[in-house]
């Protein structure tokens, strides 16, 4: 895994992250206007067969 910080985009900091892998699974949660954690959103993809894993 490498992290490479890449300056900012429109007032925001940007950082580029690659990885390696064979499948991968990420979860995000958004931030709701109150501050408390949203509903998490998943992805997971296989690499290897090139899909999406259900």
């Amino acid at each position: 895994m490498s992290v490479s910080p890449s300056g900012s985009s429109g007032g925001q900091t940007v950082e580029t992250v690659s990885l390696a892998y064979g499948k991968i699974e990420i979860g995000v949660n958004e931030q709701s206007a109150g501050g408390a954690m949203d509903t998490e959103v998943v992805g997971k993809w296989n690499v290897q067969a090139n899909s999406e894993e259900g």
